[in-house]
């Protein structure tokens, strides 16, 4: 089953990857499905696979990321030499919902969140984000994202306000996480979250990247008791570390991310 599924994925990436030959240089491909169209870097992203997901009811007793409207999806799905393809919700996700499907879901979350997003993008090209660059998990401080994330929002990092065709948004790196731990590479979050400019549609792209300054694994001889006492403070440097950072040493480099969510076209 593993086996078949890989070589669907496969096929899949033949039928769906159309070279986009202006920009042969760069490697781009371009994906439209679902009236959506947007192109990337296979090599940096691997396959994409594309799906129509339907509505999961919000309930009052299911954690946060099980349940959601009905939306589009597309899964970025990146599978090493000598591994098998895990499930495509569990790799990075473009979400395109309907902003009038997400404004009667049952769950306040989901309203609230394009509430907030149409509010902090109001001031356009100037808006400034950086009172969220701050560790913190207070929900005043956080910046919206869609679905919520069975855990805290710990710091936001080189938030910027980020235009594409038809729409606006906010381009940010995140970390979340259920308690005090060790921040290893792939914990850190690219996330783009916008809306049309006629609030037709929400987007919501999050993917993991490689930030070159954090460890692959927690190291053996980790010492959590000294960490708990220093944990703010390695936070801070965390964040500083990331915000001063050159985005092109992280991996997908942020311009290939930004380049990507401004090659958005939504018909």
């Amino acid at each position: 089953m593993k086996l078949k599924y890989v070589l669907l994925l496969l096929m899949m990436g033949v039928l769906l990857l159309t070279p986009v030959m202006a920009q042969d240089t760069t490697n781009l491909a371009s994906i439209s499905y679902a009236g959506i169209t947007f192109n990337y870097d296979p090599a940096l992203l691997g396959a994409v696979l594309p799906s129509s997901v339907p509505e999961v009811a919000y309930t009052g007793d299911m954690p946060p990321g099980s349940f959601y409207p009905a939306h589009t999806a597309f899964a970025f799905i990146q599978v090493q030499p000598g591994e098998e393809a895990m499930y495509p919700s569990l790799y990075g996700q473009l979400r395109i919902f309907k902003a009038s499907e997400v404004a009667g879901f049952g769950d306040p979350a989901f309203p609230e969140a394009i509430s907030r997003l149409n509010d902090l993008v109001a001031g356009g090209s100037g808006s400034d984000f950086s009172a969220f660059e701050i560790p913190a998990t207070d929900s005043s401080v956080t910046l919206p994202l869609l679905p919520p994330i069975a855990a805290a929002q710990v710091f936001r990092a080189q938030a910027e306000y980020l235009p594409f065709e038809g729409g606006v948004g906010i381009r940010y790196l995140t970390y979340y996480s259920q308690g005090v731990d060790l921040i290893t590479e792939g914990q850190i979050y690219y996330t783009f979250q916008g809306v049309t400019l006629e609030q037709g549609y929400y987007i919501s792209l999050m993917l993991p990247i490689k930030t070159n300054l954090l460890p692959t694994t927690v190291p053996a001889d980790f010492d959590y008791n000294a960490f708990i006492s220093t944990y703010q403070q390695y936070l801070l440097d965390t964040l500083n570390q990331l915000n001063t950072t050159d985005g092109s040493t992280l991996t997908p480099a942020l311009a290939a991310l930004d380049a990507l969510v401004q090659s958005m076209v939504l018909s």
